[in-house]
């Protein structure tokens, strides 16, 4: 009898690792949501809850939005599917908690920086606009819209100013932006930038910014770019 029962629990046992494996391939499979047990979701219900976003299905996407964040209320995007169930379901007053919330628990959902970011700048919040707009940059410089929020932001009055400082104060995402700058901007505001990115701390090595400087000439022609040549480097 004992070992019936034994085997009974190492089947249970199995069965539950099986479930919890499933959920975990859900993360990145998700027509693998589908198939999980409801007890064992936890990637499956962000999965869920997105897919029924992306259909507009407002009950579905509620009622697994408002599961997830139930049993794991900590994580930035989870705040985030739930703001944006809420806002699908009508209620402005949940959608906006859930996404105030959502902005200050991290910076890795890019949906949630870069809606902060548009939003700071509607308010008049270039520095609230730049942070934002750095974390897009560190977490994935090819997010859909980027380039255009961040022309929006160094076009705003404050907003070069503030960016400049956030480009001087980290060297996890300098070189990706730099590279990226002669399409985002004119030399004479790229000029400006750097400048003020100087002024803040920036160490730019002379190699990237004889690179920048060859790009906008080759754009531009060589009198667009004398104002880089003007920037410090070292």
């Amino acid at each position: 009898m004992k070992s019936v029962a034994r085997l009974v629990l190492l089947a249970l046992l199995a069965l539950v690792a099986v479930f919890a494996e499933l959920d975990r391939q859900s993360a990145r499979d998700p027509a693998l949501a589908t198939y999980v047990p409801a007890p064992f979701r936890s990637f499956a219900l962000d999965r869920r809850a997105a897919d029924a976003i992306d259909r507009h299905d407002k009950a579905a996407a509620m009622r697994n939005a408002t599961v997830l964040l139930r049993h794991r209320p900590i994580p930035a995007r989870n705040l985030y599917l739930y703001a944006r169930a809420s806002q699908l379901d009508g209620n402005k007053q949940a959608f906006a908690q859930a996404f105030l919330l959502g902005t200050q628990r991290g910076w890795r959902v890019e949906p949630l920086q870069f809606a902060a970011a548009q939003l700071a700048l509607v308010s008049g919040n270039p520095s609230g606009a730049a942070n934002r707009v750095a974390a897009l940059w560190a977490t994935n410089r090819n997010y859909p819209g980027l380039d255009g929020l961040t022309r929006q932001l160094l076009a705003t009055g404050g907003g070069l100013q503030a960016f400049a400082g956030d480009l001087a104060a980290t060297r996890v995402w300098q070189a990706s932006f730099l590279g990226a700058l002669p399409r985002l901007v004119p030399a004479t505001e790229a000029a400006r930038l750097l400048v003020a990115s100087s002024n803040a701390g920036l160490r730019l090595p002379c190699t990237q910014r004889d690179a920048i400087i060859s790009h906008y000439r080759s754009r531009s022609g060589p009198a667009a770019a004398v104002q880089v040549v003007m920037v410090p480097c070292e």
